[in-house]
């Protein structure tokens, strides 16, 4: 029997800013409690990711009793409420999803366009948010799914091939250990804690896993390394899976994580 356990829980609360390490994570319709609620737009509604502005993995976000705050060194930080009231729709879009989210204000405005050096506005998911995942399930500003999971051993496989295996640059939302790397492959369903999953996509990478998380500078080599050894079928580089969870729950660093190939336990 597998003795596969939960070592890494991440939250990002806006998303492609900085993440946050958990010791427990309450999991809900969305996935993981705030993660990716908010998102940073530009003027059109469109939504800015380390893609084309790298610095914003700079902008720390930190969940407070009462107020998600966001912080950037030498920059200050900035308070945003989380029981706002009165907060003007905006439509925004994510990829090929577009919808309504509610305005967050001038105040962080102004202070993300001093940061990132363009304009920019900080949206929140809308409460009758409806974007759901090709499985059915919903999904907040996330690329595609609500959990990325990714094992500890495919990250020392990537380090021991020259690349820079961090969670900070990949982004998982769980990390399993215990398990041989890139097993996450083969699992058709899971279980972390009280939450199972439904195994979605690999996951095909971008520029990001090649951006210092530190600084936003683009420092290459892991996807050099991932496309010399991690191709899907179309040529893209893959490191982890999506998948979509069935029920809420609750999911804690050091769970028992149950694997599932086919129906069988792995």
């Amino acid at each position: 029997m597998s003795s596969y356990r939960v070592s890494g829980l991440f939250c990002y609360p806006v998303k492609s800013c900085a993440g946050i390490a958990l010791k427990r994570a309450r999991v809900d319709d969305f996935g993981i409690v705030h993660d990716r609620e908010w998102l940073i737009v530009d003027v059109d509604g469109k939504a800015l990711t380390q893609r084309i502005v790298p610095q914003l993995c700079r902008i720390q976000p930190s969940l407070e009793y009462d107020h998600l705050s966001l912080a950037v060194k030498r920059r200050g930080t900035v308070a945003v409420p989380f029981q706002a009231k009165g907060l003007a729709e905006r439509q925004v879009e994510v990829w090929s999803w577009s919808g309504p989210a509610l305005d967050e204000g001038d105040e962080v405005a102004h202070w993300l366009g001093k940061v990132l050096g363009r304009p920019a506005r900080l949206v929140r998911r809308h409460p009758q948010h409806y974007r759901r995942t090709p499985q059915g399930n919903f999904v907040g500003f996330a690329d595609a799914y609500p959990f990325l999971v990714v094992s500890q051993a495919s990250f020392d496989d990537l380090r021991q091939r020259g690349g820079a295996g961090t969670a900070e640059r990949f982004r998982p939302n769980v990390v399993v250990d215990g398990c041989a790397a890139f097993a996450e492959d083969l699992w058709s369903e899971m279980s972390a804690g009280a939450v199972p999953m439904r195994a979605a996509t690999a996951c095909s990478r971008c520029v990001i896993v090649d951006t210092d998380q530190r600084t936003g500078r683009r420092s290459p080599g892991n996807l050099a390394t991932l496309l010399a050894y991690r191709r899907n079928d179309a040529g893209k580089p893959i490191f982890g899976r999506n998948f979509c969870h069935e029920r809420g729950g609750e999911i804690m660093v050091n769970d028992r994580v149950i694997a599932y190939i086919n129906g069988r336990q792995a």
